[in-house]
């Protein structure tokens, strides 16, 4: 009796060391995204899965008449790296990855005040305040003219 005891306990714990392994292989990955040089979140995902609607946003700054603009996620990994991802990829399964890092890039170009009021208004409101100027400017000629023709009419 105590060896078929024994036999089934030793069957059991086979039977969990097996579930075990079996969860050893489906480990979600880690995928952490540094902006700035600062680890600003970290989430865990299965593979196949897309997160691109877990990352997070991006803003654009404007910093001395520079304008950066996010440029795409880098990684140094040697699976995915050597890219700049505007989309970021799905890890198939299979790929020995347990965590990546993406990293935020951005684009540099000069900025002028056109830009910045386009930014901010959108391009029709410009496009709308400089109708309106170049009216306002055409009316102050009529009324400059309508003034010079009354006083060298009075002359």
């Amino acid at each position: 009796m105590k060896k078929v005891l024994s036999l089934m306990l030793a069957l059991a714990m086979l039977f969990t060391m097996g579930t075990v392994a079996f969860a050893a292989d489906e480990k979600p990955i880690t995928i952490n995204f540094v902006i700035e040089g600062e680890l600003v979140k970290s989430i865990q995902v299965d593979y196949g899965e897309d997160y691109n609607s877990q990352a997070p946003d991006i803003r654009r700054e404007i910093s001395n008449g520079i304008k950066y603009e996010f440029g795409g996620w880098e990684t140094t990994n040697k699976y995915y790296g050597g890219t700049i991802y505007e989309k970021l990829p799905v890890i198939e399964e299979g790929t020995p990855v347990y965590e990546i890092t993406f990293t935020a890039t951005y684009t540099e170009t000069e900025y002028d005040g056109e830009e910045i009021a386009s930014d901010i208004l959108g391009d029709n409101t410009v496009a709308g305040f400089k109708t309106i100027w170049a009216s306002f400017v055409e009316f102050l000629q009529q009324v400059l003219l309508y003034i010079a023709a009354f006083i060298s009419f009075g002359n």
